[in-house]
């Protein structure tokens, strides 16, 4: 489930760097692969674009996770003091259930330049590290 995650991830980091990039068209002595990227820049395109007067709802597409199937995200935040609990706060509570996915979170103490050296330790020792920092 974490490589289905981590495949959405760069799809979604990707999908607009493809967007904008421009047709080609092949001519006499063009190459085959050519055709195939128009064919595929053209498609991205049409999927991002939104005909005007139409509105995209995301509750289309959620939840992300099918149901009955789980998926789990470990993601690694500095621990701020305008948050009293990551895990057990509203905005959590709707992020898994509109997406099915549970968010775990591993807490690094101090700054963000406190973090670096907490990472590499953890990565020194072989601990398992989090899927987003």
């Amino acid at each position: 489930m974490k490589k289905i995650l981590a495949l959405l991830l760069i799809v979604c980091m990707i999908l607009p760097l493809a967007a904008c990039g421009g047709e080609t068209t092949t001519g006499e002595g063009g190459e085959v692969g050519e055709e195939v990227r128009t064919e595929t820049v053209n498609s991205i395109k049409s999927a991002t674009t939104i005909p005007e007067g139409e509105t995209y709802s995301l509750d289309a597409k959620l939840p992300l996770v099918p149901e009955g199937e789980e998926a789990t995200l470990n993601i690694g935040v500095v621990v701020s003091a305008n948050t009293t609990d990551y895990k057990d706060n509203d905005y959590t509570h709707w992020l898994e259930e509109k997406t099915g996915i549970n968010l775990e979170f591993t807490q690094f103490a101090g700054t963000s330049s406190d973090t670096a050296p907490q990472i590499a330790l953890m990565t020194a020792a072989g601990e398992k590290l989090p899927d987003i920092l």
